[in-house]
Parts: structure tokens; sequence; C-alpha cells
């Protein structure tokens, strides 16, 4: 053939396809086949088709091509019907190479799909696991479902849909579900469902609730997904859609979202008791929008906010008795125990509640400061414990009745459990960490709390609990830092400031020091236990450096929280009368002394203590033998190695007998005080200092007010005795500039 017949036999077989439309039908299939796909992928979820129905009709539609080419060749479609199509002179002379060409070309491009089709999609799909078993006890996690459209007054709903999972989940002993703390520990900062999915797998978590809902002109749209973040496929859809918010939080629909998530990870059904919470959502849903409010507050430490929500929530359903437990819980956190017991006895006993919530207000009104049962409280959270494992926050505070008994122990061992249970938490970690700081376990603490920082680097609280470990190691410059860092990240956080604070002071940084302690003081929205420790530290130093009046000052300024925690509120009273005394206001100091030993909610060891230091600087001495046996009659029995009672009855007794010149008995008394076992205070190691030198023994009277000016431990730093150190260290000046000269 010349080129010339080859060039006309190409242009040919191109005018030949023109003719019989085949470009046409060939498009025309492949829109077809792609409405198709696009229709079948919404449809075949919703009558749960099986995977491989999707699979199937991708490649019949694959495998169809050739045929409908080699009709599209043959046949033409005319407004009078389907006919055969007619040959032209090119086809008529070349018909059997033509047709051969066509169906060629097609089977090519088929078996091109069809190859793409199966390696990139069914081999994939046929080798991956159609549903992997689901775990025992799987830890999930209920992310907030984001808000595709809708106006403002729905941005809550989020949150409040994704409460009533997590509580109708965690009436479950089988499952282990994420507080909303927690999940926003891990991934708060996450920007996408994808971003979430990858931090949630990354903490170990077993299962992902996640979806989003909008809103149309049929109503709000809800969908779900259950994702099993192991194996990366959705196990389960949820799709709702109700006409406002109101139903979309109501007991059906929660019930029906609770139903599907349990299903899917098959645990088992119980009653569904958390009705009780959706239908009062559905009738109240202003004060639940409040309610979930509050909770994001608490999350925050933002205590004042937390307990406006609450309140708020309670102004439009005083019988909504959740809303109620956690304003009690706010109030107790800010050092309003008072208030918040009487909140607490405000829920009646035969409230609608769940067993667990039953529980937690039970523990509670065991637990708070103004009715503190102990034991009661143990009883009650480990209860909670037995019928809820998997509950975090049931475990922590089972942890924190036992530390509140002393039994430092048990309570480790806890949080031990806690840490090892939920691992996926930085929670967990954290709690472990603290507590262990709290014990002196400071290798322990130290690994805990790397494992806390590691998850959360941009947490403050990490690294204010880093902070509190390197204090206790006595390194004030890394202390330092961590504190700082961690205001960085949260400026005014109370919790650096009152470490900052300390490290400053160990630095002979005083006024830097000073102005944290004052502005924590004054913080009206900080915890009161936070202004309180500061207040105390801060007269503790300023008592050091004989400024009894700025200290009275300070400690006045706290005054209100300080008889709201009930606690402190005789040590308070001590403290302020010892200043009156250094002041040169015996009088007050009596009277102050006197309402100490009254506020006293224990042993008042100590008070009486201060009023044996009054009478002694008042020439009072035949008194202070009275008050000398008060004290030793709060002693522990005879077999304990504690005899704190003991060495304070001896030192004011050797302390009279000093002032009375009887240096032999004295110098018994105050060996005697230095000898017995109990808290070592540094004013029995002065009192013998100042024996020594009236003895005429200024060298070791010099050595051992060196003792006790040195006489701090890092890991209870107790400021509030710097001025007993203070003293120590004048006087062992004072003897050695006697000793020189």
């Amino acid at each position: 053939m010349s080129e010339d017949e080859s060039d006309r036999s190409e242009h040919g077989f191109f005018r030949e396809l023109v003719r019989r439309r085949m470009f046409r039908s060939a498009g025309a299939y492949i829109v077809a086949s792609w409405v198709l796909v696009q229709v079948a992928s919404i449809v075949l979820p919703e009558f749960s088709a099986p995977r491989w129905a999707m699979r199937s009709l991708i490649v019949m539609l694959i495998a169809g091509f050739p045929f409908a080419m080699v009709l599209a060749w043959m046949l033409d479609i005319t407004p009078s019907g389907i006919r055969r199509t007619q040959h032209s002179h090119y086809s008529r002379s070349r018909e059997g190479i033509l047709r051969g060409s066509v169906v060629l070309v097609a089977s090519l491009v088929s078996a091109g799909a069809l190859w793409w089709a199966w390696t990139d999609y069914v081999i994939p799909a046929t080798q991956r696991p159609a549903r992997p078993a689901i775990k025992q006890n799987p830890i999930v996690a209920v992310s907030t479902p984001r808000m595709i459209s809708g106006t403002e007054d729905l941005a809550w709903l989020g949150e409040g849909i994704a409460d009533l999972i997590r509580n109708e989940l965690a009436e479950s002993p089988h499952i282990i579900v994420l507080s909303a703390n927690g999940w926003n520990r891990i991934a708060g900062d996450a920007d996408s469902v994808a971003s979430q999915v990858e931090l949630a797998r990354d903490a170990g978590i077993d299962y992902l609730v996640a979806g989003q809902y909008l809103q149309t002109n049929d109503g709000i749209v809800l969908t779900l997904g259950i994702d099993d973040l192991e194996n990366e496929i959705e196990i389960q859809g949820v799709r709702l859609v109700e006409d406002d918010a109101a139903k979309l939080v109501s007991a059906s629909a929660s019930s029906a979202m609770s139903k599907s998530i349990r299903q899917a990870l098959q645990i088992p059904m119980q009653e569904n008791v958390q009705r009780f919470a959706a239908d009062f959502a559905t009738r109240n849903m202003d004060a639940y929008e409040a309610y979930i409010a509050g909770l994001g507050y608490v999350i925050d430490f933002n205590y004042a906010r937390a307990e406006d929500a609450f309140r708020a929530a309670l102004a439009i359903a005083p019988d909504y008795h959740m809303a109620r437990f956690r304003l009690a819980e706010t109030l107790e956190a800010a050092g309003q125990s008072e208030l918040a017991f009487r909140e607490l006895a405000n829920i009646p006993d035969d409230a609608r509640l769940t067993g667990r919530e039953r529980l937690y207000i039970d523990g509670a009104r065991a637990s708070f400061i103004h009715e503190r049962d102990v034991e009661k409280t143990i009883e009650i959270y480990a209860e909670l414990v037995e019928k809820y494992p998997y509950d975090m926050e049931a475990g922590q505070l089972l942890a924190e009745a036992y530390w509140l008994a002393f039994d430092e122990q048990a309570a480790i061992d806890a949080f031990r459990r806690l840490a090892e249970t939920h691992a996926y938490d930085p929670a967990a970690w954290m709690a472990l960490g603290e507590r262990l700081l709290d014990v002196g376990e400071l290798e322990e603490a130290e690994a805990a709390l790397a494992r806390y920082v590691g998850e959360e680097p941009d947490d403050p609280y990490a690294h204010a609990l880093m902070g509190n470990l390197w204090l206790l190691r006595g390194d004030t410059t890394r202390a330092t830092a961590a504190y700082e860092r961690s205001l960085r990240l949260k400026p005014g956080f109370v919790v650096a400031t009152l470490g900052l604070a300390r490290s400053l002071y160990l630095q002979d940084r005083f006024d830097e020091a000073e102005t944290r302690w004052r502005g924590l003081v004054e913080d009206g929205e900080a915890a009161a236990h936070h202004r309180i420790d500061a207040a105390f530290d801060l007269a503790g130093v300023l008592r050091s450096q004989r400024r009894p009046a700025d200290a009275i000052e300070v400690l006045e300024a706290v005054d209100e929280p300080i008889r709201q925690e009930d606690l402190y509120t005789a040590t308070m009273l001590s403290t302020i009368a010892m200043l009156q005394l250094d002041a040169g206001n015996p009088d007050r100091a009596a009277a102050l002394i006197d309402a100490a030993i009254a506020e006293s909610p224990g042993v008042a060891t100590r008070h009486l203590f201060a009023r044996g230091i009054l009478e002694i600087q008042t020439g009072r001495l035949e008194a202070v033998e009275a008050t000398a046996a008060e004290i030793r009659a709060l002693a522990l029995p005879p077999d304990d190695p504690d005899r704190t009672e003991d060495k304070a009855a001896s030192y004011l007794l050797g302390l009279a007998a000093l002032n009375l010149d009887d240096l032999e008995t004295a110098g018994s008394l105050f060996e005697e005080a230095l000898r017995r076992d109990g808290y070592e205070y540094a004013l029995y190691a002065l009192g013998h200092a100042t024996y020594l030198a009236a003895a005429g023994e200024l060298r070791a009277a010099a050595d051992l007010a060196g003792r006790a000016m040195a006489n701090r431990d890092p890991g209870d730093l107790r400021l509030d005795l710097e001025h007993e150190r203070a003293v120590a260290a004048r006087l062992r000046d004072e003897l050695l500039a006697r000793v020189n000269n």
C-alpha cells in the first residue's frame, strides 16, 4: 500500500467512527456509568448492602464497555427506532477488519480498567478482614460532632450530644469511656477529623465516635461514625434527622445513638436508665445548654464562670440535680465548702438519678470538707469502682479518698492502677506523678511526669509539676525555668505563680517573689486554697523580716476564704496571735489564741504551744507547766514512735527553766526535745543553742544555731517557719561575733 493510500485509510477509519457516533456513545456510556456509581454509593449503605455489591457494579460496568461499543458500531438509534447502521463504501470493503479493530480497542480499554480496579481495589478489599473482632473492654472516645451549617444558637449542640453519649456508654461496666477532659487533652487542638483520628490512634484509643450535624430545610441532620482506629475502618454509621435540637437530644434519639454504638462494639445491653437525663434535656433545652457551658468552664479551671453557668441552669430548672451536683463540686474546688454542702443537701434522696450518679452524689456528701467522713467516702467510692471499674473519675475519687485518710500507700497503688488502665490518658500520669511528688518518690514521679509532658507539651500544669519536681530536688534554676514556661503558656496560672514565688525566694530574689505572692493573694478569681497557701508563705517570710504588721495584713486579706475552708481558721488565728505578740500586743495575742483553741478542728497542740510561748514572753512562767501538761495529754499512745507533743512540752518547760536561770534543768529538757522522735522544728535546736550560749559554750551554741538556720527540707519548705530560721541566723551571727572578739 502506498503512503497516500495509507493516509486515506486512516482518515477513512476516523470518519467512519464519527459517522457511526462511536465517540458520542463511549462518552455517554462513561457518564452513565459514573452516575450509576455515584447513586449506588449513596443508596447501597442505606440498605446495609455488603461491600461486594459496589465492587460487582463497577466490574460489570467496565466489562460491559466492549459490548456497548460493538452495539454502537452495528446499530443506530433513529426517530423511527433502532436499525442496523448502513455500510459506507469504505466500511463495506473492510467490514471484518473494522469490526475486529473496534472489539480489540474496546477490549483493551476494558481490560486495562479491569486490571486497575482489581489490583487497586478488589484484591486489597478481599485481603482486608471484613470485620475485625471487637476488643474486650475497649477504650472509646467520643468527639464533639462538628456543626457544618446552622445558626449560632445551635453551636452548643455538639457538646450536648457528646455528653449524652458519654454518659450512656459510661453506664456500662464493659467499656472504658474517655472523659470530656481526657479527650480535650488528647485532641483538643485538632483542626479536622483526620487529625483527631491520628491523635486518638497515637494515644492508644481503640474506637472513636465522631460526626457532624447541619441545619437543613427538613430539620437537623446528625451523622455519626464509629471508627476502628487500629484497622482503619468504619464499623458502623448512624444517621438521625429531627425537626429541632430538642428532639435530637431526646430520650428516643439518645437511645437510638447509644443502641447503634453498643451494637457496633458488641456491648451487652442493659436497662437504659440514662433516658432520665435525655428526657430532662428535651424538656429544658436552655438549662441543658447552660449546663454544657459549665462543664466546659470546669475543664478550663474557670470556676467563677462555671458557677455562673450552673446557677443559670438551676434558675431555669431547679430540679436539674446533676447541674446542682456539678455546682457543688465547683464550689468545693473554689473553697466554698459550706455553700457546696448546702447545694448537695438540696438534692432529694429520691431524685431520679442513675445508680452511678447517685453514688457520685453520696460520695461527694461524705468527702466534702464541711461534713467529711473519710471511712464512708472510701466505702462509697470503692462501690462505685467495683460497679464501674473503667470509670476514670471514679478511680481518681477513690485514690483521693485514700489520700484523705492518710493511707498514702493505698492511694499511690490506686493511682498506679489508674495509670496502667488508662495509659492513653495524660491525666492519669499527671495524677500519679503529682502524688508521687507528695510522698517524695522523685524517681518514679519524674518518669510519670516525663510521660505527661511528652504527651502534653503545651499543658501549663505539666510544666508547673516539673517545676515542683526540680524545686524538691533543690534545683531552683531549673524549677524557675519550668514555672516561667508554664506561665508563658498560661499567663497568671496560679499553680505556676505559687511555685515561681517560692523558687525566686530561695534564690534570694525576695522582691520578685513578694510581687508574685501578693498578686495571688489579691486575685479574687483564684481558687481559695492557692490564695491561702500564698498568704501563709508570704506572712511567714514577712515575719522573718520583722514585719509583723505587713504579715497580719496579708493574712487578713484571706480571712473570708480561710473561714469558708474551715480547716485553716484556727491556724490563721494562732499565726496572727504570734504576729501580734511580735508587734507588742500580748492582750490581742491572748484573745486570738483562745479563739484558735476553740476553733481547732482536731488536736490543738499548735495553738496550746502558742499559748505557752505567750506565757513565757509575758512572764507568766507558773502557767507554762499547766499548758505543757495539756499538750502531753494530747500525745499518741506510748508505743507510737511519734512523740511530737512530748517534744513541744519539753521545749516549753526548758524555755521556762532558762528564764528562771535553771540551766541544768533547761539543758536536760532541751536535749530531750531534740532526742525524741517527731517533727524536727528549728525552734528546738534554737532553744538548745540559747541554753549553750547561756552556759558559756559559744562555739557549740553557734554550731547548733547554724543547724537550726539550715533546717529547711526542699520537700517540705514550711515557709511559715522561716521566722525560726531567721532568728537562728541572727543568733549564730551574734555568737560568732562574740567568739571572734
